[in-house]
């Protein structure tokens, strides 16, 4: 049950596209995204009771009640209170119904219905609301994207697979046309995953973490929490800990659902490995997330493993006061060592640590000769192009010196070089070889893992739309 609000939260926080003029729907949306972001009942209520007085201002008493409800609803299903929160959405329902109101508030109501009937596994139900939500995609615009995500949580809470690959199916087709690139690839690697492609999915989210560059956001965060799943479905444990451990910076900063889960993941590797270092730390934030599962028997299993952790070293102690000195030893003899080695150097150990590896000139000159050749054989248009395969394909070693040879030469880091590569390549050959395709053909055959991909790039880089730019080629 608790699942299937696991899921919704992730929609709601991975939703980007807000209505562009401010209709009463537009007020719905940001209370479901604030709703999302606040844990605290008393905080949502302070940050949504402008809302209130909007619609009020704007519109009616009537539309105020059903918008009052909403917000009731909220507030309960945040203290998992569903009985509550189900009855004030009937309630905003009542009064929609009885004075016929007309407006897009009633996906939202519908939405939430099917959701929570859903979740207090009441399935046959949620899916009549999700029919009704079906019946008005033709009618309002938030209908269609309520649908395919309220009918991906009943499926997913059904286990029916087929209805899933549905459901994803869905997702990708209309994500892919719109500007929310994060619920797209969410659907497109689940999709992958759902058909056992799990390659395709790790390489197709790596894909999206290399287009983030270098900035940590929520989104990179996310990636990173579907790349820790498909690696377990994988039966790859070595990636797992690789990716679960570079969460452990952003705990804090991360969704509450991510949160939750990648701390029962590192909590299960500790007591695996029998190590208890900052297991009690890492034990008291899961709690604190007030995560449903926590029922007392994973306290159990760490204390257990902290006592026969504590037995084991009771019994090495002798031992463990023989490396402790050793250990102090060589550390000591290393650090005078290196002590005496950076004295022969003028600069500061601090300047020494922050600059990049030294690249000598044969070496520089052989990454740009390979850089030149990846050019000239249009390598670029291959969708797998990466720094990685450079690098292999050419023998050249070391990642961090091409990286820093493009951004030297190109004044670019990789992924736009190469997106930017692939456009010059579509204006130089554009009468010969794309003039008679579509975009989503040309994104195809310049390399770009998808037309979302390729729009987005020529909108932030030329500052026009797609549709334009395509058009200044054919002139």
């Amino acid at each position: 049950m608790k699942i299937t609000l696991l899921l919704s939260c992730f929609f709601l926080f991975i939703n980007s596209s807000i209505a562009s003029d401010k209709n009463l729907g537009y007020f719905y949306y940001l209370t479901d995204s604030i709703a999302n972001h606040y844990d605290n009942s008393a905080s949502f209520l302070k940050s949504t009771s402008i809302f209130k007085h909007q619609i009020l201002k704007q519109y009616s008493i009537k539309e105020g009640t059903v918008f009052d409800c909403y917000l009731s609803f909220n507030i309960y299903d945040k203290k998992n209170e569903l009985d509550s929160a189900h009855i004030f959405l009937l309630k905003a329902l009542s009064v929609i119904d009885k004075y016929e109101l007309k407006n897009e508030s009633i996906i939202y109501i519908l939405k939430s219905l099917a959701t929570i009937n859903i979740q207090v596994n009441n399935p046959k139900v949620g899916f009549e609301y999700i029919q009704k939500i079906k019946d008005l995609i033709q009618v309002y615009k938030p209908a269609k994207e309520a649908y395919i995500n309220t009918l991906f949580i009943y499926a997913y809470q059904q286990a029916d697979t087929i209805l899933l690959t549905e459901a994803h199916e869905k997702q990708v087709e209309y994500y892919s046309k719109t500007v929310d690139t994060l619920s797209f690839w969410y659907a497109q690697s689940s999709l992958f995953r759902l058909k056992k492609d799990y390659d395709s999915s790790i390489f197709f989210l790596n894909k999206k973490l290399e287009e983030e560059e270098e900035d940590l956001n929520n989104s990179t965060v996310v990636i990173l929490y579907d790349l820790v799943q498909t690696y377990q479905l994988k039966g790859d444990q070595e990636s797992v800990i690789k990716y679960t451990e570079l969460f452990i910076p952003y705990i804090d900063e991360s969704p509450a659902f991510i949160k939750e889960n990648i701390l029962k993941l590192l909590i299960n590797q500790k007591i695996a490995n029998g190590d208890t270092t900052n297991l009690m730390k890492l034990q008291a934030k899961y709690l604190s997330t007030k995560n449903p599962l926590a029922d007392g028997v994973i306290i159990s299993n760490i204390v257990k493993s902290e006592i026969e952790h504590l037995k084991l070293n009771q019994k090495k102690e002798s031992n463990l006061y023989t490396y402790v000195i050793t250990s102090i030893f060589f550390f000591s003899l290393v650090f005078f060592i290196s002590r005496f080695i950076r004295k022969k150097d003028d600069k500061p150990i601090k300047d020494l640590i922050n600059q990049s590896p030294k690249i000598s000139l044969a070496k520089e000159e052989e990454i740009k000769r390979s850089i030149e050749l990846f050019i000239s054989e249009k390598r670029f248009l291959n969708p797998s192009a990466s720094q990685t395969k450079i690098v292999e394909d050419f023998n050249l070693g070391n990642i961090k010196y091409l990286s820093k040879i493009i951004k030297k030469e190109y004044g670019k880091k990789f992924p736009v070089f190469i997106k930017e590569l692939r456009v010059d390549y579509l204006k130089e050959n554009y009468n010969s070889e794309f003039k008679n395709l579509n975009k989503s053909e040309i994104a195809d055959k310049l390399g770009f893992g998808s037309y979302r991909t390729f729009k987005d790039h020529i909108e932030k880089s030329h500052d026009t739309s797609i549709t334009d730019f395509i058009n200044n080629l054919k002139v």
